[in-house]
């Protein structure tokens, strides 16, 4: 049981790191109107020297509603749980 137990709290810390991590620093970018980011903050995929690129991720570029509602429920919800389990299992 102990074995089954390490396995999941590694498997949860793995998951919660890489949320705390992504959420802060990628993902609200979808968030924020695009003229008030520097171009070194922009995310590569969707701008280069200012022109967007064709990658077929219109989320990300064309920002609809529900995405940005569903990255601020991210950003208020899901990344302070991430972080309190990445407090709890240290």
């Amino acid at each position: 049981m102990g074995a089954i137990t390490l396995l999941l709290d590694t498997i949860v810390f793995i998951f919660s790191l890489v949320i705390a991590i992504t959420t802060p620093l990628l993902d609200s970018q979808s968030c924020l109107p695009s003229h008030s980011l520097t171009s070194s903050l922009r995310l590569s995929w969707i701008r280069r020297n200012g022109t967007p690129i064709s990658t077929g991720d219109y989320l990300v570029t064309e920002k609809p509603r529900f995405f940005v509602g569903l990255i601020w429920v991210e950003v208020f919800f899901l990344w302070p749980l991430c972080v309190a389990n990445l407090y709890g299992i240290v």
